[in-house]
């Protein structure tokens, strides 16, 4: 309805970046607008990402699925991402941070992060996924960032990706 949460404190930073801004108004808005949530559905965990002694604050779900990633960076709150429906994440148990992103049916970015030694943000170790397909053969368009370039592969390839990194129990 064009309402918007009021932030506070240090989350008034995250207007100040578009992408951050609009994941954590898409968290919010499916965390508070979900069929009559309750607050036993959602929870919170303190886990060290980065081996640095630091533990990060994860807001989660019950089903285990992470709503937010915060750090303490500067000695100040820092949100890292928000994820909902559209954007999930999990976290393994080495501390890496699996999202996947789908923009449609035929689009959908799969996405091994970190957090670097500071706590300042997350950094992309692998990408790939899907960007479409041929309608004539529909054959999906598979791709893998490899040196900073999108890259085709194979659909065989996709799979191995998927499960190498996101066949989580």
């Amino acid at each position: 309805s064009g309402v918007r949460i009021p932030l506070q404190s240090a989350l008034k930073d995250v207007d100040s970046d578009e992408v951050l801004s609009y994941r954590w108004h898409c968290m919010l808005v499916e965390m508070l607008h979900e069929a009559s949530p309750k607050e036993e559905d959602f929870g919170y965990e303190l886990t060290d990402l980065n081996g640095d002694g630091m533990e990060e604050l994860l807001w989660t779900e019950s089903d285990g699925f992470v709503l937010a990633i915060f750090s303490i960076y500067d000695e100040e709150a820092r949100l890292l991402d928000a994820y909902w429906s559209r954007y999930r994440c999990r976290i393994t148990k080495e501390g890496k941070v699996l999202t996947v992103g789908s923009s449609g049916a035929a689009n959908t970015t799969y996405q091994v992060k970190t957090l670097d030694a500071a706590g300042k943000e997350l950094v992309t170790q692998k990408m790939f996924g899907t960007d479409g397909w041929d309608e004539e053969t529909n054959v999906t368009f598979c791709f893998e960032w490899i040196d900073g370039q999108k890259v085709s592969i194979s659909e065989d390839r996709l799979a191995q990706l998927q499960k190498e990194f996101f066949d989580m129990p």
